[in-house]
C-alpha cells in the first residue's frame, strides 16, 4: 500500500486492508527521503488537483464522475510509478465529509506499494475530518497552529505543502500570519537546494483566490531557491510566471468548469534547472493529451 503521510487506521481496518493488499501500512518520518531520489539529479512526481471524491461513488457533476476519474488516474499514476504522488487540495467533494475521505483511502489501495502520497487541503476539505482519517500528526507535519503544513526532503530537492483552507465550502483561501511567518523562517535557513511549493488556491487578486497571495510573493521573490508554485482550484491547466517564479496550475481530476479544459493529471520530472511536464488528460478537452512541456527555473 502507498505510504500516506500519514494514515490513521484502526487495528481492525488495518488487518482487513492488509489482507487485501498483501502488505502493511507504513507511516513516513520527517523529511522523507525516498531511496530512488537521494542521489538522483531529478525527482519524478505524479501531481493531482481537485479530485472531489465523494462517499457515493456514482456522484456526478457536469457529466463527470469524480470517483471513477480518480480511480482511472490512480491506475495511470501506478503505471508511471513516480517517487511520490501529490494532491493539491479539494480532495473531497464539497464539505470534506468523513465518508469522502474513507472512500479516498479505499481507492489508495490500488496504488503501487511504497508510493508516498502527500496531500494539501483546499476549500472543499475539512481539516478535522481529514485528520480523523489521515493522521495529521505525522512527523512530516510542521508546527503551524490549525494548519496542515508538510515538508518532504528528496535529498537534492525540498517540497513544501501549504494549507490555504480558510472556510469549508467557501471559495477564498488564506495562509495566515503564522503560516507565512513559518515559511519565512524555513526559507531563511541557509540551504540553497531548490524548493517547490504546493498550495491549493489560485494566486490572483480576486475574491475567490488566495487572499494573502501578495504577502506570499513578498516572501518568495527574494528566495531564489524557490523555483515554482503548484496549485489547483481553478480546474485549469496553464503555466505562467510571477517574480520569475514559475506558476503551474494543475488540471482537475474530478471535472472541468469549461469544456475547453482537460480533466486529468500532470506527470512531472523536476531537476535543479528545469521541469518537464506531461499532461495526462482522461476527459474534457483531450486534444493535448500526452503534451510535454519543458520550462527553465530562475
Amino acid at each position: 500500500m502507498p505510504h500516506i503521510i500519514s494514515t490513521k487506521i484502526s487495528r481492525k481496518d488495518f488487518l482487513r486492508k492488509s489482507v487485501r493488499i498483501g502488505g502493511a501500512l507504513a507511516t513516513m518520518g520527517m523529511f522523507y527521503k525516498p531511496s530512488r531520489a537521494v542521489n538522483n539529479p531529478s525527482v519524478h512526481l505524479g501531481i493531482l488537483a481537485d479530485t472531489h471524491v465523494a462517499a457515493y461513488k456514482n456522484e456526478q457533476y457536469r457529466g463527470f464522475f469524480p470517483s471513477k476519474n480518480f480511480q482511472q488516474v490512480l491506475a495511470q499514476v501506478s503505471e508511471k510509478n513516480p517517487e511520490a504522488m501529490i494532491i493539491t487540495g479539494d480532495i473531497a467533494r464539497l464539505k470534506g465529509e468523513l465518508g469522502d475521505y474513507s472512500a479516498i483511502q479505499d481507492q489508495f489501495l490500488t496504488l503501487n506499494n511504497n508510493m508516498p502520497v502527500l496531500m494539501a487541503l483546499g476549500n472543499h476539505d475539512d481539516r478535522r475530518n481529514f485528520s480523523d482519517i489521515f493522521n495529521n500528526n505525522s512527523q512530516n507535519k510542521q508546527e503551524v497552529f490549525n494548519k496542515h503544513v508538510l515538508v518532504a526532503d528528496y535529498g537534492q530537492f525540498r517540497i513544501v505543502l501549504l494549507d490555504s483552507l480558510m472556510y469549508v465550502n467557501k471559495t477564498p483561501g488564506f495562509l495566515g500570519l503564522e503560516q507565512r511567518n513559518w515559511l519565512q523562517r524555513y526559507l531563511d535557513i541557509p540551504d540553497e537546494r531548490p524548493v517547490f511549493i504546493f498550495v491549493h488556491h489560485t494566486l490572483n487578486n480576486g475574491d475567490t483566490d488566495l487572499l494573502d497571495a501578495d504577502r506570499l510573493f513578498k516572501i518568495l521573490k527574494k528566495q531564489k531557491k524557490v523555483k515554482a508554485i503548484f496549485y489547483g482550484h481553478s480546474h485549469v491547466y496553464k503555466i505562467t510566471e510571477r517574480d520569475k517564479i514559475k506558476l503551474i496550475n494543475i488540471p482537475a481530476v474530478g471535472y472541468n468548469f469549461i469544456d475547453s479544459q482537460p480533466v486529468g493529471w500532470l506527470e512531472a520530472r523536476l531537476s535543479a534547472d528545469k521541469g518537464i511536464f506531461t499532461l495526462h488528460a482522461i476527459g474534457g478537452n483531450i486534444e493535448n493529451n500526452g503534451q510535454v512541456t519543458e520550462i527553465k527555473w530562475r
